[in-house]
């Protein structure tokens, strides 16, 4: 009995340790954890802080945002941590925030017009028209794994620069995507058959002739029976100009585009010089028409600017027979160089003759 007695006794001890070891074990183990980790507007709040500390005043200041602006004209990576940022900077309780869009719609029906870079004095024009205390807007630097975002706060009522933050971010999985689709990282190939009815969800490009700075983004969309080939010229920096032929299995249903995107940070509505090579000048009045997918991807996308009244021949027609032209929109001109359009048609088997009837039957 005695010995039944230790034996319980010895087997209830060896329990308790067991407890107590496992204890200790899940909370070694919880202590390691992965943190969760924090998102693009968690990342900015210290930033917003700031900002507000410098801005403090009697009341919420009202605050508008203007677009913040990358090197390779992403708009998507630039609304993407532009609303990332205005969201911060709400959550601090500590300002009032007007709409973006209402911002752009206030300043499209005054039909502002603005250089492409802001400064204090156009930041100072902008928040006379939007009734706003501050105006609020910066630059994204693209590091690759991470993004600095530098932002900058004007006093509309004196003009002045009232507050400065920089900061880092790291990129999360829809920035590096979209980094990926309009950086440059989509596959590169030279030309791609007609016959070649794959669908593409990335697009491909071109660029064999290094003297032809023509770029081809091309994709094929098997269900709705079409290929879709943008070629696309850019200037100095990212602002660019294409045609767009969107390909369709049935030759009534293809369609011709061409247009600018010239983005500011007042949108794309403006009026336009183009200068050609023997001095002719050109002034049109262009508006934010739409946008154009560069893959199947909903969100792989440009905007541009043109006018849908006149149709696009006018726009080919000046690219085709001028190796260069310049654009002006304000005070700001590019240069393009321009030779090369039909050669890079030609290498996806396209003619001239297909695209002056595919806009012959659109002004028809």
């Amino acid at each position: 009995m005695k010995r039944l007695l230790n034996l319980i006794i010895l087997v209830f001890c060896i329990f308790c340790v067991s407890c107590i070891s496992f204890d200790l074990s899940q909370e070694k183990s919880s202590s390691h954890e992965t943190p969760v980790p924090e998102t693009i507007t968690d990342e900015l709040f210290d930033m917003a802080n700031k900002l507000v500390a410098e801005t403090a005043g009697n009341g919420k200041p009202i605050y508008a945002f203007l677009s913040f602006t990358t090197d390779y004209n992403n708009t998507l990576v630039e609304n993407y941590v532009t609303d990332a940022l205005t969201e911060a900077m709400f959550n601090t309780d500590k300002v009032r925030i007007i709409e973006r869009a209402n911002v752009e719609t206030i300043l499209a029906e005054q039909r502002f017009q603005a250089s492409g870079l802001v400064s204090e004095e156009t930041a100072k024009s902008i928040g006379k028209i939007t009734g706003v205390d501050f105006v609020c807007y910066g630059t994204l630097k693209d590091l690759g794994e991470t993004i600095t975002v530098n932002a900058r706060v004007v006093d509309v009522e004196t003009g002045e620069l009232c507050a400065m933050a920089r900061t880092t971010i790291t990129k999360d999985d829809y920035l590096k995507k979209q980094g990926q689709n309009i950086v440059g990282t989509a596959s590169i190939s030279s030309t791609v058959p007609e016959s070649d009815t794959t669908t593409s969800t990335q697009p491909q490009t071109s660029t064999n002739d290094v003297n032809n700075l023509w770029e081809v983004i091309s994709y094929r969309n098997d269900f709705d029976e079409y290929t879709q080939y943008i070629f696309r010229l850019y200037s100095t920096d990212d602002r660019f100009i294409f045609v767009g032929y969107k390909k369709c299995d049935s030759k009534a249903y293809s369609k011709v585009t061409a247009g600018i995107s010239w983005y500011e940070f007042l949108g794309y509505n403006g009026t336009y010089d183009i200068k050609e090579q023997n001095g002719t000048t050109n002034t049109k009045w262009l508006k934010k028409e739409g946008k154009m997918n560069l893959s199947q991807a909903s969100n792989d996308y440009f905007y541009f600017a043109c006018d849908p009244q006149i149709g696009y021949r006018w726009l080919i027609d000046i690219l085709l027979k001028n190796e260069t032209i310049t654009v002006r929109r304000n005070d700001l001109a590019r240069k393009f160089q321009t030779a090369g359009l039909l050669e890079k048609m030609a290498e996806y088997g396209i003619t001239w003759e297909e695209i002056d009837e595919t806009l012959a039957n659109e002004e028809f």
